[in-house]
């Protein structure tokens, strides 16, 4: 099953301390891209708000701080 997206570029997340996506992480992280896997989960790309280092991410693993504008013609 292929879920949807919950976050939007801008958003402000957590990345959770049981992360597979790479070493533990403290911090908010602001989301700057999203994409869609074929037969998966959505991945995004996120940017570090404290040392602007970038990773990727699952869905799963995110958890919202606070959202970023909408662009209402994107919605």
């Amino acid at each position: 099953m292929i879920q949807t997206d919950q976050y939007a570029v801008g958003d402000q997340v957590h990345v959770s301390s049981g992360s597979l996506s790479g070493p533990p992480t403290t911090g908010a992280f602001e989301i700057v891209g999203f994409y869609r896997v074929e037969n998966d989960e959505p991945m995004y790309r996120l940017l570090s708000i404290q040392d602007r280092a970038e990773r990727m991410v699952p869905q799963r693993e995110l958890r919202l701080i606070s959202s970023g504008p909408r662009d209402p013609q994107l919605h």
